[in-house]
């Protein structure tokens, strides 16, 4: 088994904990052309769907920038025992 189909089902799985924490919301998960975000058999929740970006399309995931700051600034060498653990710490780095 490759490593690309390995982190599939473990990055899906936090799809379906976003999609069940947030029943009435309408979400769109915006992903990049790696392979694992790729599946023929994958079922979404009913709330959830996916925007795949255009390949070599940087400008488009500015969500990268984004990421690199928060983990410059907040997370770096965290664990967390949680999701909601996370959650908050997240919201408090952003306040």
């Amino acid at each position: 088994m490759n490593s690309r189909h390995a982190k599939q089902p473990c990055e899906f799985c936090r799809a379906d904990e976003v999609a069940s924490r947030h029943p009435n919301d309408r979400i769109t998960l915006v992903l990049d052309g790696a392979g694992w975000h790729r599946s023929h058999t994958l079922k979404l929740p009913h709330n959830l769907c996916l925007l795949m970006l255009q390949p070599y399309s940087p400008k488009l995931n500015s969500v990268e920038n984004l990421w690199d700051k928060l983990r410059e600034k907040s997370f770096h060498n965290r664990v967390f025992d949680s999701l909601d653990a996370l959650e908050n710490h997240l919201e408090a780095s952003n306040a």
